[in-house]
């Protein structure tokens, strides 16, 4: 399994999917605290977590603008 919940230690509170902008921009703001955590560290998992649901959040409800092309 590619994330094993099992005695994970999450420091993150939201340990599932973001569902909201603030919850988005506080997954955001924990991400940028523990960006350069220590492989094998228990910030490393939940950066990786973190990482994903943020990525999933942008994918929905982020819309990237399309860019004009002049011809």
């Amino acid at each position: 399994m590619l994330l094993d919940w099992i005695g994970m230690n999450i420091k993150f509170k939201q340990k599932q999917v973001l569902k909201s902008e603030p919850e988005y921009k506080e997954a955001l703001a924990r991400t940028v605290e523990i960006f350069h955590a220590e492989e094998g560290t228990p910030e490393a998992d939940e950066l990786g977590l973190l990482l994903i649901l943020v990525k999933d959040f942008e994918d929905k409800y982020v819309p990237i603008p399309t860019p004009e092309i002049n011809q």
